[in-house]
């Protein structure tokens, strides 16, 4: 399937679209712990279903139990595995 670029952007402008629009979850989710890309969508003002499409995307947000219909998310911390050390 061949995706038709917007006039006057090139993938690369498009690429840096996507990575704002991560950046503003990012800080989002930072400061109010978990949200859900509704809540998301209005407090950064931007469309909710790009919020959604990017928060099941990026790996690095994780999608808590649903509370009625709302599907919350927030930021995965990666965690030390066994064996790892503190001191490298």
């Amino acid at each position: 399937m061949v995706r038709r670029v917007r006039k006057g952007l090139e993938l690369r402008q498009l690429k840096e679209v996507r990575q704002t629009l991560v950046r503003e979850i990012f800080a989002y989710l930072g400061t109010n712990g978990k949200g859900t890309a509704t809540e998301i969508a209005k407090a950064i003002k931007r469309s909710r279903t790009k919020v959604a499409l990017a928060l099941h995307r990026d790996e690095r947000f994780i999608q808590f139990p649903k509370k009625g219909r709302d599907v919350p998310f927030g930021i995965l911390v990666p965690t030390k595995q066994e064996g790892e050390s503190g001191s490298d």
